[in-house]
């Protein structure tokens, strides 16, 4: 399977140019558009199955959290591990948002803040840490989302 960059032709980032991906997608969808293929009903399959493909990896990329996502597959990222200072800070934070202590602002100012360091972990090449930011930022999507 080609990556998602490459297919794009998009440095590997956690940031990326999201005018230039979706600018390649649209060139490449025009192209690969099984309409395009219409009386040769072997391309039409070809073209359908490689615009699902790129659909999906437009779709991937263009998702903040499914970019990192992605990343942390391709780093080999155990993304069911939970590193120990996590689960006491995720205590924590469930406590303040039971005593309404906490908002949904401030979750989301704590998301935005951990996008930042794991962009900076990844341009690092510090996969450990990659790993255990990326394990902040799923707990706290998943608070924000059950907040709202």
């Amino acid at each position: 399977m080609i990556d998602y960059f490459t297919l794009f032709a998009l440095p590997k980032s956690v940031d990326i140019d999201l005018l230039l991906l979706e600018q390649s997608y649209l060139r490449m969808q025009q192209v690969l558009h099984p309409d395009n293929f219409v009386g040769n009903i072997a391309e039409q399959q070809i073209a359908s199955q490689k615009s699902a493909e790129l659909n999906l990896a437009y779709k991937t990329l263009k998702d903040r959290f499914s970019r990192i996502d992605y990343l942390a597959s391709q780093l080999n990222v155990d993304k069911q591990s939970q590193p120990q200072e996590l689960l006491v800070e995720m205590m924590e934070l469930r406590e303040q948002l039971d005593d309404r202590k906490l908002t949904a602002n401030d979750i989301q100012q704590s998301i935005d803040a951990e996008y930042k360091k794991i962009a900076k972990f990844y341009n690092d090449n510090t996969t450990i840490n990659f790993a255990s930011s990326y394990a902040r930022i799923k707990f706290l999507r998943r608070l924000r989302d059950y907040f709202l």
